[in-house]
């Protein structure tokens, strides 16, 4: 038998609500320009034209493909389970190259910040890619980040990407970083991270 109540704790635990995917019906107005001869209608802000998915939904199907390294396959089977959104393989790579239209311009401007940037952290490592082991490479600045899967993992990807520049490299040196280092004559940081655990295991 209980007693009373004696007193009473807080307990707190974070939950996903189950996710239903969600249909939007536009009603487009369509004018006709006398000018141009032809027909004319406002944007969908939320949609790229053409597309039958949200931005936000091609965006996570981005996010599994290449942030996750996941296969079509896999990205068809979460976006189903997960979502309740069904696309076939063929569409993830739709997917993947209309976004490149419409956002590969954004890649350049960001490669040129990197490149002026006074400095920018550097670094690579194994990428699974379609079952085929390549390399990832990143270049961070403060406020840019990109990246590059390459077969190679030597120093002609930092030298292409980067490119020449009169910054910092900050980098945990990788023979590739070093290479570059004496072809560009610029100023290297090595990552304290790396040169503190050395310090630790040579203590």
């Amino acid at each position: 038998m209980l007693s009373k109540v004696q007193e009473i704790r807080e307990r707190a635990i974070e939950d996903i609500s189950v996710p239903k995917p969600v249909v939007t019906k536009y009603r487009i107005e369509r004018r006709y320009c006398k000018s141009c001869k032809i027909m004319v209608e406002s944007p969908v802000d939320d949609a790229l034209p053409n597309a039958r998915l949200s931005i936000r939904a091609m965006l996570t199907v981005a996010y599994l493909k290449i942030g996750m390294g996941m296969s079509g396959e896999n990205v068809s089977d979460a976006m189903m389970n997960l979502f309740g959104i069904a696309i076939s393989e063929g569409e993830v790579d739709n997917i993947l190259k209309l976004l490149t239209e419409a956002f590969g311009h954004k890649y350049a401007d960001l490669l040129q910040a990197i490149r002026d940037a006074t400095y920018r952290h550097m670094d690579s490592t194994s990428w699974r890619n379609d079952g085929k082991n390549e390399n990832l490479w990143t270049f961070v600045t403060r406020g840019e980040a990109i990246f590059r899967i390459s077969k190679s993992n030597g120093h002609d990807v930092p030298l292409e990407v980067p490119g020449e520049h009169n910054g910092t490299d900050v980098h945990d040196r990788h023979s590739a970083f070093e290479t570059l280092a004496k072809k560009t004559k610029n100023d290297q940081q090595y990552c304290w991270s790396h040169i503190i655990c050395d310090a630790k295991e040579l203590k």
